[in-house]
């Protein structure tokens, strides 16, 4: 039998290819993009749920009132320990953003590499990191031993086993390699590629591992009621120890390891948060559904051609329920090759749309046991969906009526497929609205007023070594490349700097602001505004920088910008900092997102050497060969210090880059509404089609009693365009609401105009009647003898 039914079905599929190709490739492209989200969604709710530890880790993690920290001493994991026999053990794991490695075996220059941290030995026994050599229990133990992923092993030693090689690790040191870790997981809070001892951090960096709070600490607990009663003690063991960021008001807990990807506490990688996933899975419904919808309207839309056949089986003794089986398994049919079109579609498309929209995730991701089952669900809810309406459609058909050549009636179904119609172009409406106000806004960010010039404006990355002669090296430069406009800073325009608490001695109001140290030619170079520059004969601080303040940093603490001048800055209340000498404009130090923060400006003397910058700034002239100038500026660079990559970024690129995340939101909208306005217009498709045909002699009778093609096609036309209407007003308010509250991320914002709404209206009003146009127009100019001549 199901033979039988499964060769109707081919037979039909073959008959209506047209139909078939627009069912399968319309179903197919909604769950490939359904599916390219899912992967996405799914691998962000994996996250770290391979460590077979996982449900017992936490974090420390501290927090006052601006903001969470987990940063601890590194004496703090061994007196919690102590205390604690819950505890049963602990890592600390501190991260490098970078460092210089180099096979020492091999003259070649060496490659900044990202990835590299330093953990206890127990990091192998705490965390699932399995190892392709050595010991897991020995491979930290002693100083200055590493151990590399795979990807590393292959790219500095090939296809041999590396453990007993050596590696320098910021052209002053050399690590044995003592393991090699398989590669870690895509869904892995904690990343790396090289891992080396806290033994080996103590010696390379003995007064951060003594002092500085810079360290994660992770530790193992028995069980979870044991968690109230190591968070209290917490704070003592940090009292106790003298930790360096001990506060009296600061509280602390312990934050499970398995919340750390969807919590609000800093992981050190980019995290989309829970509000995106949610989002995201909408849209993932949404596409879904308006594809689901298209193979209904255009199944419904085919019932006609199988009405007699229904008639005829019925009349010989076929039930209800045996035909509602095979059509029920036409549609199981349609919904698996649409399926496998689909995983071929994900497979070509699904690494370009990772790569733009930074998605990182493992082709071995696809195969693994929790998404083939989230795929296997997938695959049956919709052939359940897809194939339930059209079964009992095609089944309910009355043999009599049919028989007599009463097919359907046209109005049969009617409020069905037109609720699927507007929920279709609400649906997509929404969308080309959410993009035009998400261009209107990420357009307003990046043309606002930076209050410096950002253009020819090339930034260099200093070395070590040439951070501790950063004056010789901009000397060098200046007289090299022939140009004055050249600087310094020791923090990255649009990139990190430090925080602090100030207040002036005078005033009991406080600050925290941002601190930005610059060399003197720092604002002629970078183009920002004095509004009281600092006379030459200025007070400096002990480090010979002139202290002046932003104007958003004079108002926070309750002063005038002249008022001000003359005021000594304290720090953390008990710190004398300096005496205030100038005021500067403000500028964006980071992103526009946010509003212009309180800003301590520090300049340097100009008769103090400039040693001691990381950054420096060239700009060019927009006469210079670029790529010449680079170049040359690469071979100063490495006059001193050719142990150390060149890295360099233009500045305009820089600030780009700022808005990557809002960028992304754009092009996944876009993308969206490309595909949900191509599924509606195929559903639209589908359903005139259907019209068209169920009313194909009334068109024909009103055409011999003398209606035009224009009278015929707005017959045809109005009820879509008013459905169409009747989606742009549903779609309206919904994406007022839902835009309007995105808009409140950001501190300048534009006005939601009518306008746009105007516009997507149009759009839809447009995409719907090119959708309509060519079966409509086809119909109207069809010869109503075709139609009539059985009558």
């Amino acid at each position: 039998m199901i033979r039988n039914y499964l060769k109707i079905a081919l037979r039909n599929l073959w008959k209506d290819r047209l139909f078939s190709m627009i069912s399968i490739v319309g179903l197919a492209a909604g769950l490939a993009v359904s599916i390219i989200i899912i992967q996405f969604v799914v691998h962000e709710w994996s996250y770290d749920k391979f460590h077979d530890n996982g449900p017992n880790i936490y974090r420390v993690i501290g927090r006052n009132k601006q903001f969470s920290f987990p940063f601890t001493s590194s004496k703090l994991a061994g007196q919690l320990a102590a205390e604690n026999p819950e505890i049963k053990a602990y890592t600390r794991v501190i991260r490098n953003t970078s460092a210089i490695i180099k096979n020492s075996e091999n003259p070649g220059l060496p490659n900044e590499e990202k990835g590299f941290i330093f953990a206890d030995p127990s990091l192998f026994s705490v965390f699932t990191f399995p190892l392709k050599y050595g010991n897991a229990h020995n491979v930290l133990e002693r100083p200055y031993t590493v151990v590399i992923s795979e990807r590393m092993a292959d790219k500095y030693f090939g296809k041999e086993n590396p453990v007993g090689k050596h590696i320098s690790y910021n052209v002053r040191e050399l690590f044995e390699i003592t393991g090699v870790v398989k590669n870690v997981p895509t869904n892995s809070t904690l990343n790396f590629d090289f891992v080396s001892s806290q033994e080996t951090f103590s010696k390379v960096n003995p007064t951060i591992f003594e002092s500085l709070p810079n360290f994660e600490t992770f530790l193992l607990i028995d069980r979870k009621e044991s968690v109230p009663k190591i968070a209290r003690n917490i704070k003592v063991a940090n009292k106790l120890i003298a930790a360096l960021n001990y506060n009296e008001n600061d509280s602390y807990e312990l934050e499970p390891f398995y919340g750390l990807r969807l919590g609000d506490t800093q992981t050190f990688n980019e995290k989309p948060g829970p509000k995106l996933l949610y989002i995201l899975s909408g849209i993932s419904v949404l596409i879904l559904s308006l594809a689901l919808f298209n193979y209904i309207n255009l199944a419904t839309a085919r019932a006609t051609l199988r009405a007699k056949e229904v008639g005829v089986r019925k009349a010989i003794g076929a039930k209800r329920s045996s035909l509602a089986k095979q059509f029920f398994l036409e549609s199981t049919l349609v919904t698996f090759l649409a399926f496998l079109l689909s995983i071929v579609f994900v497979l070509i498309f699904r690494e370009s749309f990772n790569n733009l929209f930074g998605f990182t995730i493992d082709l071995s991701f696809l195969v693994s046991k929790i998404f083939m089952v989230v795929l296997a669900g997938l695959f049956v809810v919709c052939t359940i969906l897809a194939g339930m309406y059209p079964a009992l459609i095609l089944s309910g058909f009355s043999p009599v009526k049919v028989l007599k050549g009463n097919y359907l009636s046209a109005n049969q179904g009617t409020k069905a497929r037109s609720a699927m119609l507007v929920f279709q172009f609400s649906v997509s409406a929404i969308l080309i609205l959410c993009s035009l106000v998400i261009q209107q806004q990420i357009r307003l960010l990046k043309n606002q007023d930076l209050g410096f010039n950002k253009e020819q404006m090339l930034r260099i990355y200093l070395g070590q070594r040439i951070t501790e002669r950063s004056d010789s090296f901009k000397k060098a430069v200046v007289s090299r490349i022939g140009s004055e406009n050249v600087s310094l800073s020791k923090s990255a325009l649009f990139g990190g700097y430090a925080l602090g608490n100030f207040q002036t001695a005078s005033s009991g109001k406080t600050a925290d602001m941002a601190m930005f140290e610059v060399d003197a030619d720092f604002v002629k170079n970078s183009g920002a505004k004095w509004i009281i520059e600092p006379e030459k004969s200025a007070i400096k601080n002990r480090e010979g920088f002139y202290v002046t303040l932003n104007e958003e940093a004079v108002k926070k603490l309750g002063f005038t910008n002249t008022s001000v001048i003359g005021q000594t800055i304290m720090r953390e209340k008990v710190h004398e900092f300096g005496t205030v000498v100038g005021v500067i404009r403000n500028f964006y130090l980071t992103t526009t997102v946010i509003d212009v923060q309180p800003m301590l400006f520090c300049v340097q003397n100009q008769s103090v050497a400039a040693n001691g910058f990381s950054i420096m700034y060239v700009r060019f002239h927009p006469s210079d060969d670029v790529s010449e100038k680079i170049a040359l500026l690469e071979k100063i660079y490495h006059a001193y210090d050719p142990g150390t990559p060149f890295r360099y970024s233009f500045l305009d690129d820089d600030f780009q880059h700022m808005f990557i995340s809002q960028t992304r939101i754009s092009y996944l909208i876009r993308i969206f509404t490309v595909v949900a306005i191509s599924l509606s217009c195929l559903g639209l498709l589908g359903l005139i089609t259907f019209i068209s045909q169920t009313r194909s002699k009334e068109i024909s009778i009103r055409k011999v009693m003398g209606a035009s093609i224009v009278n015929i096609f707005t017959l045809l036309s109005r009820d879509f365009i008013l459905l169409v209407l009747v989606s742009v007003l549903i779609s309206t308010p919904v994406s007022y609401y839902f835009m309007h509250q995105w808009l409140q991320n950001f501190a300048h914002r534009i006005e939601i105009s009518w306008c746009l709404f105007a516009a997507g209206g149009i759009i839809s009003l447009i995409v719907a009647l090119l959708s309509i146009s060519y079966v409509g127009l086809k119909t109207a100019m069809a010869n109503p003898i075709d139609s009539l001549r059985s009558e």
